[in-house]
């Protein structure tokens, strides 16, 4: 059965994450290990209230915080508040429960949004540590990488100039956090690349 491990999928939108997160989870429940899809990006909670008000009554939008300081000191940290209990149902419990939990975007991914809404997290060290530090590390996160043109070509949300600056964004994370790359220009070795990397770390060892 192997041991429980968290397995995380992060990247721009367009690159195929969720199909493959879904193949791998696919692949690992025909090999009788108990698992669990999470979506983790967003979920509604005080930072939406916040906004809503602050839309109301002043006016602003996220990427007019800026212009306040204290919205654009108190925004960010609200987000942080929000994925507490998200994350404890649908990550910290099923991953007790010894299921490997297959996490489709996560708090990496509401970093590289507020980055994106203008908000300079890369000068907010204490910020981004406390982000990090209150939810769980995954045993190994995939970031799922295709050209920008690649990205806006498969799914029309973002711009051209959204994606490049998502990439610059992640780039810069996986340097600093420790992502592992793979490059889904082939979705079936893609996959196959994910599943094997899975597997092996299903196969070490408890505390390795």
């Amino acid at each position: 059965m192997g041991k429980s491990i968290l397995v995380c999928f992060t990247g721009m939108d367009g690159t195929s994450k969720s199909t493959l997160a879904s193949a791998l989870l696919g692949e690992l429940k025909k090999r009788g290990i108990r698992c669990k899809y999470a979506w983790c990006r967003w979920s509604p909670g005080f930072s939406d209230v916040f906004h809503f008000a602050i839309r109301k009554t002043v006016g602003y939008r996220a990427r007019e915080y800026k212009f306040c300081k204290p919205l654009y000191i108190i925004f960010p940290y609200l987000k942080i508040i929000d994925f507490i209990f998200p994350i404890l149902f649908r990550v910290r419990i099923p991953a007790m429960l010894g299921r490997c939990v297959i996490i489709d975007r996560y708090v990496y991914d509401a970093l590289a949004d507020l980055q994106l809404t203008n908000f300079d997290i890369s000068t907010k060290i204490m910020f981004v540590r406390l982000f990090l530090a209150m939810n769980p590390k995954p045993d190994v996160t995939f970031l799922i990488d295709v050209p920008p043109q690649v990205a806006v070509s498969r799914k029309g949300d973002l711009s051209l100039a959204e994606a490049m600056r998502y990439e610059k964004v992640f780039n810069r994370m996986a340097k600093s956090i420790g992502f592992q790359r793979v490059l889904n220009m082939d979705f079936e070795e893609a996959s196959n690349a994910i599943l094997n990397r899975v597997l092996n770390l299903q196969s070490m060892p408890m505390g390795d």
